[in-house]
């Protein structure tokens, strides 16, 4: 059932966290008695999923999304193209973006409203990622152009079409290009290079959590990841903290 399940719909991933419990569970049994051996001892699975690419530097993420908007003879080119660069400049999670409705995009004020996991709150963007942002709207479902060139703040229904299922296919389509990226790994790189610059500003560590709106310095310390070049910079407050992780 194993070798089955994992060749039609269950990921390797998956298998490993059901047979550990389950080897857990027979391995409690066999301590009290109840049971003389496991049946899970001639029992071979494959390690879970590899590893992903947890961060991206700028100029690899502005790479990649020249490489993507390049593609021709693809629909989808432009719209993936520019959700890579809209997670990369806002930071937002999967769950976040999915929440937006095109009412809480207002592009001549550079801000769109968040619901978010810890809070709600309006965010700013850049006139890079506006572009963006006009990109993704105009190729949604949803929108229905009112002769205004940036006349979508009042527009109901979603801002993604297929809502969160878009960023999973978008991202399937872009394994061509990179084939570890997660969206997650945006966040990442976007964490990382706010932390940079704000460190560099001279910012606190209070100020640095309020922009990348993250609860903790050790929750921000799995975000932050340094390159060789700057594996002694002591990027995030003292005290207790992961280790960060440092990228070649």
């Amino acid at each position: 059932r194993f070798a089955k399940h994992r060749e039609v719909s269950v990921s390797p991933s998956t298998i490993a966290a059901h047979f550990r419990l389950l080897s857990l569970i027979y391995g409690y049994a066999m301590t009290q008695g109840v049971q003389d051996w496991s049946p899970l001892g001639a029992v071979k699975i494959k390690a879970g999923r590899p590893k992903r690419t947890y961060f991206l530097s700028e100029d690899s993420v502005y790479d990649l999304v020249d490489r993507i908007e390049a593609e021709s003879g693809s629909a989808h080119a432009r719209t993936d193209a520019a959700l890579v660069g809209f997670l990369y400049l806002t930071g937002l999670r999967r769950s976040e973006v999915n929440r937006i409705e095109l009412s809480d995009i207002d592009l001549a004020q550079g801000k769109i409203w968040i619901d978010g996991k810890r809070r709600d709150e309006f965010i700013g963007i850049s006139e890079s990622c506006a572009e963006f942002v006009e990109t993704l709207v105009a190729a949604s479902r949803n929108y229905v152009p009112d002769g205004r060139a940036r006349g979508i703040a009042k527009r109901g229904g979603k801002f993604l079409m297929w809502n969160i299922s878009y960023i999973t296919k978008a991202f399937d389509r872009i394994k061509k290009f990179d084939g570890q990226l997660h969206p997650h790994a945006l966040r990442h790189s976007y964490c990382t290079e706010i932390v940079k610059a704000m460190k560099t500003a001279g910012k606190s560590d209070q100020e640095i959590l309020q922009i990348t709106r993250i609860k903790s310095l050790q929750t921000l310390a799995i975000y932050v990841h340094l390159t060789a070049d700057r594996s002694d910079v002591n990027l995030i407050g003292r005290g207790r903290r992961r280790k960060l992780r440092r990228v070649e």
